[in-house]
Order: C-alpha cells, then sequence, then structure tokens
C-alpha cells in the first residue's frame, strides 16, 4: 500500500511541505492561536468569502463535500451572508515551528452578529507556515453537530513534551504513510474502530457528522461502533521538518456489514504526531460523508 501511494503524492506533498520557522514549540503554538483568532476577527469584518481567501494557503484543500482547491472554491463563489465564527480549544505545532492545527467549536448565525444561531458544530484547521513566516490554513474542515452544554473548555495547549524531544531522525512524509499503511493493517484483524482507537492519543479526538467529539481510545470504542468495514486512499498531506506533527487527507469508503453492497464514501483528515520513543499516534480523525455515486451504491 505505501508504494502506490507515495508514488502518487510525491508532487503533492513537495508542493505541500511548509517552510522551516524558529522560535520554539511555544512561540509556534500561540502564532496558531492568533492565526486562527484573526481568521475569525476577518470573517466578521471582510465577511465570509473575503474572510477565507485571507488565511487560505496556496493549494489549500476544504471539503465540497470532497476534498477540493480552496481558494479556487472560494473565489468563485459568492460571499454568503451570515456570521460564522469559533473559538480554538486546543492548539499544537511541530517542534519545527512550520505546521501546527486548531480545533474547537463554531457557530453560525445566517441574520450576523446578535442574531439566533442556526447550526454548530467543531472544526479542524491545519496551519503551514509559508516562506514570509505567516500562518496559512492547509486545510480546514467542520461538522455539525447538537450545541454544546456548559461553557466553552479552556484553550488547550498540547504537544509540549512531544516537541521539545523530537524523535531522531525527523520523519518525512513517507513515515507518516507508513502510520497509515500500519493503521490500515491493524484494522484489517482489529475492525477500523478498534485500530483507530489502540493508535489514537490518550487526547486524541474524533469528529463524525452529528456527533459531539469523542475523546480518548475508550470512548471512542464505545461511541461508534458502525464503521468497521472501513478503507482510504490519501490524496496529499505534509509534515513538519521536525517530523514530530504531519497529517493526511484522502477518500474512505465504508463498506455495509451486509450482503447489500453498499458502500458509502466518505472525505477524511487525519493528524498524526510522533512520539519520542518513535510511536506514532493519532490526534484527530474527522470524515464526512459524500454523496454515493453510481458505483457506490445508494
Amino acid at each position: 500500500m505505501r508504494n502506490g501511494i507515495a508514488l502518487l503524492f510525491c508532487v503533492v506533498v513537495t508542493a505541500l511541505a511548509g517552510c522551516s520557522g524558529g522560535g520554539g514549540h511555544d512561540a509556534a503554538v500561540q502564532g496558531v492561536v492568533d492565526a486562527d483568532l484573526q481568521f475569525v476577527a476577518d470573517l466578521a469584518e471582510l465577511g465570509m468569502r473575503s474572510g477565507f481567501l485571507e488565511h487560505l494557503g496556496e493549494r489549500s484543500i476544504v471539503f465540497r463535500p470532497g476534498p477540493v482547491d480552496a481558494r479556487e472554491a472560494y473565489t468563485v463563489s459568492e460571499d454568503a451572508p451570515g456570521l460564522l465564527a469559533w473559538e480554538p480549544t486546543m492548539v499544537d505545532a511541530a517542534a519545527s515551528g512550520d505546521l501546527g492545527l486548531s480545533t474547537g467549536p463554531w457557530d453560525f448565525r445566517p441574520g450576523g452578529e446578535g442574531t439566533a444561531v442556526a447550526g454548530t458544530g467543531h472544526y479542524v484547521s491545519v496551519w503551514l507556515k509559508n516562506a514570509d513566516g505567516e500562518w496559512k490554513v492547509a486545510i480546514t474542515v467542520a461538522v455539525p453537530h447538537r450545541p454544546m452544554e456548559g461553557e466553552t473548555p479552556e484553550l488547550v495547549r498540547r504537544g509540549h513534551a512531544r516537541a521539545s524531544d523530537p524523535y531522531e531522525p525527523a520523519a518525512a512524509f513517507e513515515d507518516v504513510l507508513d502510520a497509515e499503511t500500519a493503521l490500515w493493517t491493524d484494522a484489517q484483524s482489529q475492525g477500523f474502530m478498534g485500530a483507530l482507537a489502540s493508535a489514537l492519543a490518550p487526547d486524541g479526538r474524533v469528529y463524525r457528522m452529528g456527533m459531539q467529539p469523542i475523546v480518548g481510545p475508550d470512548a471512542v470504542r464505545e461511541a461508534i461502533t458502525a464503521e468497521d468495514r472501513m478503507a482510504w486512499e490519501p490524496r496529499g498531506g505534509s509534515v513538519g521538518e521536525s517530523g514530530d506533527l504531519g497529517y493526511t487527507y484522502g477518500i474512505a469508503m465504508w463498506t455495509a456489514p451486509d450482503d447489500s453492497g453498499v458502500r458509502l464514501p466518505q472525505a477524511y483528515l487525519r493528524i498524526w504526531e510522533r512520539m519520542p520513543g518513535g510511536e506514532w499516534h493519532v490526534v484527530i480523525d474527522i470524515m464526512k460523508p459524500m454523496p454515493p455515486g453510481p458505483e457506490q451504491g445508494q
């Protein structure tokens, strides 16, 4: 599986690879926080279309519903009314300070600020630092679910221990693909959710349509039981220069456990971290259904 993937995506990986940044992990995390909050502020000031274009990087990706070029999608789209807002509650960055992630709850108010909320959910964004030292979105995905209860959790700045002692030598994107292959191999014997739970970081998060975030391996095993027959193919991704944080995205295919032959495609984003001992953990796994085509069944 790895060889085919590596050959297919070598050009994509080269184009998506970020430039190394300095300042240490803590400074990089703060940089991602600042960029994420500025993104929200610009949406309120500039509107949906211009706000996204201000922060989307070159060759960035959104799901519409499958992975597409984000800048192209927003360039040709009309400016949508309403106010989309979010708040990061977990942020991480590679030790090299060139790749990061942010995630948290979002809400949408069609009538603008101060009007009723019509939609809520969680988002995940991956950030790359460009040649000018600016954080830009590489891929952003949102899933809807019912409103969260209680106060928004305080921001978690994760990854300091991992980033302070990154595994040597630094991982390349092929090593991230090897982790994907190992996950796929384990899924053949454990089922996908069993394999994912085994690979998940202790604070790892799984996002699914209509479900609030599922945090930790035990919660994943208990919450999701219908994804045991899952295959997937990465379409691209990247890894920080330090090799301790990376991601893949692509298309997954769920197959019904009965004999109906129904196959349902999903767009996915998976973020990986490499621990100081060399083992890979999944930090975030997010999937969104895609309309089935004729070849997938109805």
